[in-house]
């Protein structure tokens, strides 16, 4: 009897073309559940555990409506807006690519996910022992396009930050002008 069990849970998972219920003890093909149309459910006649026919996954209540599956390049207005924004006010991570904000203070960056040492101007990476040679003159009196830069936007980067800058990694952007008066 278990090794009739063990068959059948097997042929289960090897067919993709079947609805499994959720709870292990109430494996069954999708024709031995009774489904309810109007209530797009599917209820196991062994334990009456409730799984959602269209979209295979557990009950998750009456007030919950069932969307179907969107399209990954389909964006909303507000998640582009979201986008745009962080593209405007925010540096990369050079490491992880996570976005900064910077609210206040210098151009020294420390990533939140990563903890990699960046600069806010350009997303270079800077050597933790001596993160602030970026902003001076390197050996050979070589000069960053960060020299000297180390407290601009110190009052931080957003859309109250006066215009002329557009943005952290935005050194190489057009400045913003301010709109007309």
């Amino acid at each position: 009897q278990r090794w009739k069990a063990g068959v059948f849970i097997l042929l289960i998972v090897i067919a993709a073309t079947l609805l499994i219920c959720t709870v292990i003890i109430a494996w069954r093909l999708h024709n031995n559940c009774q489904i309810d149309e109007s209530e797009r459910v599917a209820a196991s006649r062994m334990v009456y555990y409730l799984t959602m026919a269209i979209i295979s996954t557990s009950w998750h209540g009456e007030f919950v409506s069932c969307m179907p599956p969107r399209d990954t390049g389909e964006l909303s207005a507000e998640e582009q807006a979201s986008i745009d924004y962080l593209k405007l006010h925010s540096t990369p991570c050079p490491t992880c690519a996570a976005p900064a904000q910077k609210t206040h203070g210098c151009n020294h960056m420390i990533c939140f996910r990563c903890n990699s040492h960046f600069c806010y101007l350009c997303s270079a990476w800077l050597d933790p022992a001596k993160p602030y040679q970026h902003f001076n003159e390197q050996p050979g009196g070589k000069r960053t396009s960060c020299y000297m830069r180390l407290w601009e936007l110190e009052e931080g980067d957003g859309d109250d930050v006066g215009y002329g800058f557009a943005g952290g990694a935005g050194g190489d952007q057009a400045a913003v002008q301010p709109p007309p008066a």
